[in-house]
């Protein structure tokens, strides 16, 4: 009999919605190994709507920031592009990534994040683009 009240009052609980909270947190998500995949561009016009999203694998993107990166546990992050390992600082807060180098400091959107990939967006100056890097953990 207790289990049978156990059982009703455990599905009680999930009917009324008390579920395990699936948010990520972002500062330890992020921990490992990534390879970049391919890019993703979409284009807005003047009410917001998407006019064209395309994905790509795009060469300037690799030149401009990395191959591979690797999130340590603390503050350091790797970069590799073309054998050459480079680090910078950085830091988690929500969704937003801040890379603190030694001249600059990059602001990027953490736009999705889970045990396999990792997409960043970057801020383009303008409401009409928005440019994406995607990531897998490798």
């Amino acid at each position: 009999m207790k289990s049978f009240c156990f059982l009703m009052i455990f599905f009680a609980c999930i009917n009324m919605g008390w579920r395990k909270n699936d948010s990520v947190i972002y500062s330890s998500a992020i921990i490992g190994n990534w390879k970049y995949q391919n890019s993703k561009v979409d284009s807005f016009n003047n009410n917001g709507t998407i006019v064209s999203s395309t994905v790509v694998y795009a060469p300037s993107f690799a030149t401009d920031f990395s191959d591979t990166l690797q999130f340590t546990a603390k503050d350091t992050v790797y970069y590799t592009y073309a054998g050459v390992t480079t680090w910078s600082t950085y830091s988690v807060n929500n969704n937003q990534l801040l890379l603190m180098g030694s001249t600059d400091t990059a602001k990027l959107s953490i736009t999705q994040l889970n045990i396999n990939s990792l997409q960043l967006q970057f801020n383009t100056g303008t409401y009409a683009v928005r440019y994406y890097a995607n990531f897998s953990k490798y």
